[in-house]
């Protein structure tokens, strides 16, 4: 009786010590609810609107490059060379306004690229500077700040949404509430925290799913945090009151079984 008791003993503790390291894998699904073969309706990205402090590079094209120089240069441009230059980068200030060479101020405030393309050709045509100019304009700070869980900066060339950045930052985590995503959003001098559940299919039909330059992402820590010093002292007792409760567990269990 008493063999068997200890027996028992030493599996129920072996085995309690090898599952606290394990986490149910049905916590760390995502995309709940979404069914195999099933079409889904996917609505495609806005296109992002500028916004103050946005830094734009911004090119004039022309079939005659010595009329497209004086954009292109900006204060650079010589008149006896006639040089052509690259694209021009462009702050736009706190009114939301950039200062462009001729045209003089132009408000970017909630257009996006591709509208400012369109407004800047209408006013050099319209001002005959050039007959038929091409606008390229590119957002150059496409930036998401990403705090909680993992503290870091992600620059991305073009566009991101909330999965691709949260891959990026190592994937989902059991560490972080992942029912509980707080997405911070700055909109006509507005902010606005949006709650995301990346366990669901509706995180796809979330506004803020498409991130936007300047997001703030929050991943909620899970566990409790704990000062990094008093936290590794933790750490280190357990690793070894687990270590001691495995040797324990195998002696006990080698003894009886002789």
């Amino acid at each position: 009786m008493k063999k068997s008791y200890w027996i028992r003993t030493g599996v129920i503790i072996l085995a309690a010590v090898l599952m606290a390291g394990c986490i149910s894998p049905k916590k760390m699904e995502i995309f709940r609810g979404m069914e195999y073969d099933v079409r889904y309706e996917a609505t495609p990205p806005e296109d992002l609107q500028l916004q103050p402090f946005d830094r734009l590079k911004i090119q004039v094209i022309s079939e005659i490059p010595q009329l497209a120089a004086p954009f292109n240069a900006a204060v650079n441009y010589d008149e006896s060379s006639k040089s052509t230059q690259n694209a021009v980068s462009y702050v736009v200030d706190r009114e939301g306004c950039i200062e462009f060479p001729k045209l003089g101020p132009v408000n970017v405030m909630g257009l996006t690229t591709r509208e400012l393309e369109n407004l800047l050709s209408i006013e050099i045509k319209e001002k005959g500077y050039i007959k038929d100019p091409t606008v390229k304009v590119d957002l150059e700070n496409f930036e998401i700040t990403v705090i909680g869980d993992r503290n870091q900066q992600i620059n991305v060339n073009g566009g991101i949404n909330l999965v691709q950045l949260i891959a990026r930052t190592g994937g989902p985590s059991y560490r972080f509430k992942m029912d509980d995503v707080m997405v911070i959003r700055t909109e006509n001098g507005y902010r606005q925290a949006y709650k995301v559940d990346i366990r669901k299919k509706d995180i796809f039909e979330s506004p803020v799913f498409y991130l936007q330059q300047n997001d703030i992402v929050y991943l909620k820590n899970k566990v409790p945090v704990q000062d990094p010093t008093i936290q590794t002292v933790t750490a280190s007792i357990s690793s070894i009151l687990a270590g001691v409760s495995v040797i324990t567990s195998v002696l006990i269990l080698t003894r009886l079984s002789k």
